[in-house]
């Protein structure tokens, strides 16, 4: 994981709020706020000032709303007059606020997980849900975990989720575009030799290049907009919560493993096979859709290997994991 300080974000971040904040002086929309926001006890060092920035943020990028930041909710109380101890729906009805928010923010390993309930002050038993994922990248110096690039894209894909708007964000440029992203893991790849073919080394230590597979799998896929990836150590931190400790990551995966996904949300898997030929080796990847403790193929993708080369292997991985999974 790198460990850099993201100031270029924070930078950004804070730019691009203060200049939406003039825009949004400027164009009529509808207004939202934040009534509550629930951190898990794991995560540390984010602060309420950084989710509602994000929040703010996310908001402002879709281009159909105005967020009404804490601040401001106080100020325009005091200005009508309005008592302070009013319910999140009484003060939305009170200042005509379109529709009242929370958050509630998790993390397992390096994921983090985003739920956003919106919920419409004119007709309060009118609620959407979205959830949102992202990969947390970056630590600062002290091994702490840097929020803030994440928790904005997991904010984006719950809000988009919740306004039932895949693209919502997709005319925006760089890392701003986000779409819904449903949770996928890097599973095994099955190892099938062939003892009667000559020796390759590949072949020899299944559990060390099975991994080195799914690894070079996930640095590909993790690109993808489309999902939220977990990588290795975050799907093993799944496995572990069930009592899954020992995975071997050169056999296909057990209804154990897959109950386990199912039950924290994953919905998709990536696995394959490398069955040694006369030819060579041939190299198949899977993107799965996981269904009641079974495996639903969406999409297959292979490629030949002619040579016991890890430096091949390697090539012939990326090269099948780049068409798997979508990258726009």
């Amino acid at each position: 994981m790198k460990k850099i300080f993201f100031i270029g974000f924070l930078l950004s971040l804070l730019i691009s709020i203060e200049a939406f904040s003039i825009d949004s002086l400027k164009v009529s929309k509808k207004t939202l706020f934040l009534a509550n926001v629930s951190v898990a006890e794991n995560i540390e060092n984010l602060s309420d000032y950084k989710i509602e920035a994000a929040l703010s943020l996310a908001i402002e990028l879709s281009n159909k709303y105005r967020f009404l930041s804490t601040p401001e909710i106080d100020s325009l109380l005091k200005a009508n007059q309005l008592k302070e101890d009013l319910t999140a729906i009484q003060i939305a009805k009170k200042l005509k606020i379109e529709k009242i928010l929370f958050l509630s923010i998790n993390r397992l390993a390096n994921m983090l997980r985003v739920e956003l309930k919106s919920v419409l002050t004119r007709d309060e038993k009118k609620v959407s849900n979205g959830i949102g994922y992202a990969q947390l990248n970056y630590k600062d110096t002290l091994d702490n975990f840097i929020y803030d690039a994440a928790l904005l894209l997991a904010i984006q894909r719950a809000f988009a989720s919740s306004e039932n708007s895949p693209n919502l964000y997709a005319d925006l440029e760089g890392k701003l575009i986000a779409y819904p992203a449903e949770p996928l893991i890097i599973g095994g790849i099955e190892f099938q030799n062939n003892k009667n073919l000559p020796e390759w080394h590949l072949f020899n230590n299944n559990a060390v290049n099975s991994y080195f597979a799914a690894q070079t799998i996930f640095e590909i896929a993790k690109e993808t907009p489309r999902f939220a990836v977990y990588d290795l150590e975050s799907r093993d931190s799944i496995y572990a919560l069930f009592n899954l400790h020992i995975i071997e990551n050169y056999r296909p995966p057990t209804s154990y493993e897959l109950d386990a996904l199912n039950t924290l949300e994953v919905t998709h898997y990536i696995t394959g096979t490398f069955i040694r030929n006369e030819e060579g080796a041939n190299i198949e990847l899977y993107l799965c859709h996981i269904t009641k403790k079974r495996l639903e193929v969406i999409r297959i993708e292979s490629e030949k290997l002619l040579s016991d080369s890890m430096e091949e292997f390697s090539k012939k991985l990326r090269a099948a994991a780049e068409r798997l999974v979508p990258f726009n």
